[in-house]
């Protein structure tokens, strides 16, 4: 029964270590959205489009519904005279707001006598 005894124990340890070397193949990675040393020295990549490239905005709209225009008659810190000015022109595009569409259904239910 010792030699049983000591091969059974033999045979225990070698199957640990093999299911330790599986489980060690099958477990994913720590952190797989992790960059490599390469990438984290070069820091995050600039916001926008590349230099280079043209601009782009919205198109001036073609149906103008208000017009207000906001006279500026001095400086608004110390109400002196103001030379150079220009006028900056915005268009403000207010969106239609959502309304759900709600439907009412009227149904008839009887007993046949």
């Amino acid at each position: 029964m010792q030699e049983e005894m000591v091969r059974m124990r033999a045979d225990i340890g070698r199957l640990q270590e093999r299911i330790a070397q599986l489980e060690g193949e099958n477990r994913p990675p720590s952190a797989p959205f992790r960059r490599g040393e390469d990438e984290r020295k070069s820091g995050p990549k600039k916001p926008g489009r590349g230099s280079g490239h043209p601009g782009s905005c919205r198109k001036v709209p073609q149906v103008i519904d208000d017009e207000i225009e906001v006279p500026l008659r001095g400086c608004p810190y110390c109400a002196g005279v103001l030379e150079g000015v220009i006028p900056v022109v915005q268009y403000i595009e207010e969106l239609p707001e959502v309304r759900p569409h709600v439907t009412r259904l009227k149904t008839y239910e009887g007993h046949c006598p």
